[in-house]
């Protein structure tokens, strides 16, 4: 999609050079905040999830549209790491083999890229980001132009055949009014996006109340916050978390102390 604004009157309006300047920071600003799963209507990418195997050491991507004209994108990739505080670290790399760098997808038409790893499996599963960057349209005008452009992020994973998740509950705790927790991953495979459900429940393992929690990816070995409200009553009351997990299929629990409950504002 894009915003044309233009001058009838060169003389009144900004010079090239201003109007030039205006367009880049425009475009800067689309860039910046424009991030979102679609391209352009009835755009399409086939897999959203790169999965690379000791067997199957490469992949590929499918980049499809149905706009009457083409475009053009840009790909490029980091590894892919978590942080104790379940923020994404990402470091430039070498290790993949991505083919090509510059795409050009044709009119009602599709392209590929090929994704693959260079190294040998060492029992645990690694983990990256492709980026898939649409480049702005090439368009010769005087007038101000802001094209909308999307940065699609896909990740890459390689591992074993048998790479599982198994969810656990880290420091759980009710404090400042929620309940909060580490959704840890100690298994061999990435827990994926989903929504959890929350059971709270008191001493004598009776219901008091249940929440849906949305969370993102938590890979191997690694730990994501989750916090949901909790009231001064159910606070006071509680003392067992059972939180199921559908991307392990399975519910983990942990129980939460007097010394881990903060109930009071």
């Amino acid at each position: 999609m894009v915003y044309s604004t233009g001058h009838p009157d060169p003389a009144m309006g900004p010079t090239v050079f201003a109007r030039s300047a205006r367009r880049a920071a425009l475009c800067a600003l689309v860039l910046i905040f424009g991030l979102a799963p679609a391209l352009a209507r009835d755009f399409s990418v086939y897999p959203v999830r790169v999965e690379l195997r000791p067997e199957r050491a490469a992949e590929t991507v499918v980049l499809s549209h149905r706009d009457d004209r083409e475009l053009r994108f840009e790909v490029s990739y980091q590894a892919w790491e978590m942080d104790e505080a379940g923020a994404w670290l990402l470091t430039d790399t070498d290790e993949l083999l991505v083919h090509p760098l510059q795409v050009a997808v044709p009119a009602q038409g599709s392209a590929t890229i090929r994704v693959g790893f260079l190294g040998g499996a060492d029992g645990r599963q690694r983990a990256w980001r492709l980026f898939i960057q649409q480049l702005p349209d090439e368009v010769e005008t005087e007038a101000v132009q802001i094209q909308v452009l999307t940065r699609l992020s896909l990740p890459v994973f390689f591992g074993p055949a048998d790479a599982k998740p198994q969810a656990e509950l880290v420091r759980a705790r009710a404090e400042a009014g929620e309940l909060r927790f580490d959704l840890g991953n100690v298994g061999s495979g990435y827990l994926g996006p989903q929504r959890l459900t929350l059971y709270l429940l008191d001493a004598a393992g009776e219901l008091i109340e249940s929440h849906g929690a949305d969370v993102g990816y938590v890979l191997a070995d690694r730990r994501l916050p989750v916090a949901v409200p909790l009231a001064k009553e159910a606070c006071a009351r509680l003392r067992t978390v059972v939180v199921d997990v559908p991307e392990a299929r399975q519910e983990a629990s942990a129980s939460i102390s007097e010394h881990d409950r903060a109930c009071e504002p």
